[in-house]
């Protein structure tokens, strides 16, 4: 089965300033899930969307922000020993699907990521401990943060003051 390779780092630009915004963006949502166990549950994404065949290995995706955001927290959650239910609720409680474009809130966590992927990376990870159920602090922290940042949302109109 062929698997997500990031680009080598001697390729990609160190400073991504001197990018557009857009690519700019681009390669650090690529870079954050570059790294397990995110990384392996974008192979696990695209190994789903394969078809069998002849040219299933050569097939490329560009998979959505809203894809890539859900696999780093659910990575984030697989490092910190949390339970799937628990990062669904917080992933929940962060997003804004109704504001995001082009997902237009049709992405669920729970169709995206696999409950039986995330159990068997956790427990690799952390075996014979419990998942911690209650979400620390500092992980909604970074999952909001790590939101803004991946996730383009539509501009409200502000009313003007006068």
């Amino acid at each position: 089965m062929p698997s997500f390779e990031p680009l080598p780092r001697h390729l990609l630009p160190k400073d991504l300033r001197n990018l557009t915004d857009v690519a700019a963006r681009e390669l650090y949502m690529y870079r954050t899930v570059s790294r397990a166990p995110a990384r392996l549950f974008v192979e696990d994404i695209e190994a789903s969307l394969r078809e069998e065949g002849e040219t299933a290995a050569t097939v490329a995706f560009h998979l959505h922000e809203v894809v890539l955001y859900l696999a780093k927290i659910a990575g984030e959650g697989v490092i910190g020993n949390l339970a799937y239910a628990a990062v669904a609720k917080t992933i929940q409680a962060v997003r804004r699907p109704s504001q995001e474009i082009l997902a237009g809130g049709k992405l669920q966590f729970e169709t995206i990521i696999s409950k039986k992927t995330y159990k068997r990376l956790r427990l690799e990870r952390h075996p014979l401990t419990r998942p911690l159920l209650n979400v620390p602090p500092a992980f909604e922290e970074k999952s909001e943060k790590e939101y803004r940042l991946m996730v383009t949302l539509k501009r409200t109109a502000q009313r003007k003051r006068s």
